[in-house]
């Protein structure tokens, strides 16, 4: 599951599908009930990552979470939303937490 973990906190910021997303979040919840967090930290990742990226396109990166960012590729995505900015989708889903 590790690896199926790490493929979707990377894959669902970009390409955001709500189907992946919740079976991403029951397994990591499943997971957690026995016992085991690996899942929800990547869950916590990429809501993290997500978070990053919301400040590098609002332009309110800070020198604290500049560092993070270059492992979240965050400065890496267009201040305008454009290649690599995360989905409306994803962007309802989050706020809905």
């Amino acid at each position: 599951m590790a690896r199926l973990y790490y493929f979707w906190q990377s894959f669902l910021l970009d390409n955001f599908n709500e189907p992946m997303y919740e079976a991403f979040r029951r397994y990591a919840e499943e997971d957690a009930a026995a016992g085991h967090t690996h899942g929800l930290s990547c869950l916590f990742t990429f809501y993290l990552r997500y978070l990053l990226s919301q400040d590098f396109e609002a332009g309110e990166g800070s020198s604290l979470t500049r560092a993070p960012s270059a492992c979240c590729r965050a400065s890496e995505r267009d201040p305008q939303g454009g290649p690599g900015a995360p989905t409306l989708d994803l962007r309802r889903a989050v706020q809905g937490l």
